[in-house]
């Protein structure tokens, strides 16, 4: 029968002590993985006297409101917790002394699973033992994360076992350990997005590399073959350096996407990582053209007689290209090429499938919306059945071959371009009467879906409508633009 004495919180603190003080020495050893000693056991007579203590000090006297003196006590208890297991863990620096050894004899994979069984055994610890005090173990717990996981991300992203490693290695498990260690941490995974994104750009630009040593390659068997069969020969490999490379962006694609999906649980900010990472070679000239001419080349390949896919896979393929399609700073270079290929197949009857036309242009409109290009493509698919609704005799025309449009000419699409942007603008103060030229400049490159307008362009289109008198600078304010009624 336990014995009630009177007895104030910080006479029962004092008496309960030692066998506190035991069981610092018990997790210290049990933390560290040694044997416990004989005298580091809390005996039974020392439990029951620690229990009685407690107790005592629980029902000191009867209140009218109980909870008030028991969250005192709680307060207290915390208070005392958090500052004799903080000062423990500071002093002694367990965590820290762990960081130092593991950091430097273990891979990152090694380290981060260590770490994480060692963060499951703090918190069951505290499940058992101070479950109710759950300010407390998030406290604690933020000394252990800091050193063991927060202070640990440079190795991480630096060390030859580390981040990137994980990636090309597609170390899966590990690579979701990352994240969820991370994540608990409240992190932005600001360096470990842009550790990403450099991933990712790094593989883009590696393609890229690819493609150019190909070519240098197809120059050098223009040096060893015989004019005739230069030509042929050069052809062919052209054409399938440049067929290659597109897939191996769409791989590439479905890579990165898996990446994301599987061990970052399709988390926005690294599709963002992505994203921009693409804009940093997907993007960029390749000799005199780019991916836009070469994802055109490769949809008119796609899309021509003896196409060997079956209707699933010929989706699926169409599918890969508005993927790439849709992240093109320059839509409008792939669309230009496109109706100039799609009339060529249309009239030369060389078109696989009117129906996946159809697919195609459904998709691309999906993208960009109902353009004057939707309306030329879908104007020349009713042509093409209105035509087919009667028999005459057939005319035959000499069109140029797809080949020659592998090198687009720029300089219609340039053309277009500015007057789109100055179209934009004037539609923008018509409606907005007056705006500052950030304001202005952010809202023409929202309006562009097809390309995306550099801010030199935007000035000079602006300097254009001025001169001309559609729209006036503020006299006070250089930066403010109106439109003139």
């Amino acid at each position: 029968m336990i014995n009630m004495v009177k007895m104030d919180f910080q006479t029962g603190w004092k008496q309960i002590e030692p066998c506190i003080q035991k069981l610092h020495i018990l997790l210290d050893k049990q933390f560290n993985g040694q044997e416990l000693e004989k005298e580091d056991q809390i005996t039974t007579t020392q439990y029951s006297n620690t229990y009685t203590i407690i107790y005592n000090m629980c029902l000191e006297k009867q209140l009218k409101n109980p909870e008030q003196l028991y969250e005192a006590y709680k307060d207290q208890i915390q208070f005392f917790v958090i500052n004799k297991d903080k000062s423990h863990i500071e002093h002694n620096n367990l965590p820290k002394l762990r960081y130092i050894e593991w950091s430097d004899t273990m891979s990152c994979e090694e380290y981060l699973w260590n770490t994480n069984n060692l963060l499951e055994q703090e918190k069951n610890r505290f499940a058992q033992a101070l479950h109710r005090f759950s300010n407390t173990h998030e406290q604690i717990s933020s000394i252990f994360n800091d050193e063991m996981i927060k202070n640990y991300k440079p190795i991480l992203l630096s060390k030859d076992s580390g981040f990137q490693y994980m990636l090309i290695n597609e170390k899966t498990k590990v690579l979701q350990l990352v994240y969820n260690l991370y994540k608990k941490l409240n992190d932005t995974f600001e360096d470990i997005r842009q550790a990403f994104s450099d991933y990712c750009a790094q593989i883009g630009q590696d393609l890229i590399n690819q493609k150019i040593d190909a070519h240098l390659k197809e120059e050098e068997l223009e040096k060893q073959q015989q004019q005739t069969q230069q030509n042929i020969q050069k052809k062919l490999l052209s054409y399938a350096i440049d067929y290659q490379f597109v897939e191996n962006i769409f791989k590439y694609f479905h890579d990165i996407n898996h990446i994301i999906n599987s061990n970052f649980y399709q988390d926005p900010i690294f599709k963002v990582s992505f994203k921009n990472a693409l804009d940093r070679f997907l993007n960029v000239q390749i000799d005199d053209y780019g991916v836009p001419e070469l994802l055109a080349n490769y949809t008119d390949k796609t899309l021509r007689k003896g196409a060997k896919e079956n209707e699933d896979e010929m989706e699926k393929k169409i599918d890969k290209i508005i993927e790439v399609f849709n992240d093109l700073n320059e839509k409008d270079i792939f669309l230009n090429l496109y109706q100039s290929q799609l009339a060529q197949r249309l009239l030369m009857e060389e078109s696989e499938s009117i129906q996946y036309e159809k697919v195609m242009i459904t998709k691309i409109k999906g993208c960009c919306g109902q353009g004057t290009e939707i309306k030329n493509y879908e104007g020349m698919l009713n042509d093409i059945n209105l035509a087919n609704e009667y028999k005459n005799n057939k005319l035959k025309f000499s069109l140029p071959s797809p080949s020659s449009q592998k090198k687009f000419k720029r300089e219609t699409v340039n053309e277009n371009r500015d007057h789109a942007i100055e179209a934009a603008i004037v539609r923008i103060m018509k409606s907005r009467k007056q705006l500052e030229f950030s304001e202005l400049a952010t809202e023409v490159n929202i309006m562009m879906k097809k390309f995306k307008p550099k801010l030199i362009q935007i000035k000079k289109k602006i300097e254009s409508l001025i001169e001309r008198e559609y729209i006036e600078r503020d006299s006070e304010n250089k930066n403010i633009l109106h439109y003139k009624s």
